[in-house]
């Protein structure tokens, strides 16, 4: 094997162009999130720890102030047809599609949920 010296590191082609780029800009998602962003009537994400993807959806009933708390149903799929069925019942994540709402209500004291 053949290895490259110092000397054969300094003869590098000057006519190979170089570029310079900027910082890529990126949304800050928790500044879509403050209190006075959540209302009744609102469908939200729950983004999984692991790779940040949306994974679960909540319908919002109630915001309560001044002690801030939310009050939710969580969204569940509902199948449609017999491929939608598998796939729910193998407990795959389901980005869209036709959903319910469970029944029983939820409430969180914090907006970190989503």
């Amino acid at each position: 094997m053949d290895c490259e010296s110092d000397s054969d590191l300094n003869n590098v082609d000057d006519s190979v162009e170089t570029y310079t780029y900027p910082d890529p800009e990126f949304h800050d998602f928790d500044k879509d999130k403050e209190e006075s962003c959540f209302a009744a009537d609102q469908l939200w994400a729950r983004y999984d720890t692991a790779d940040g993807m949306p994974r679960f959806y909540a319908h919002i009933k109630k915001i309560y102030f001044p002690e801030f708390a939310i009050q939710f149903n969580w969204l569940e799929i509902h199948p449609h047809d017999k491929v939608v069925n598998d796939w729910a019942d193998a407990k795959l994540p389901v980005a869209c599609g036709k959903f319910k709402r469970c029944r029983k209500s939820e409430i969180v004291y914090h907006r970190k949920l989503f």
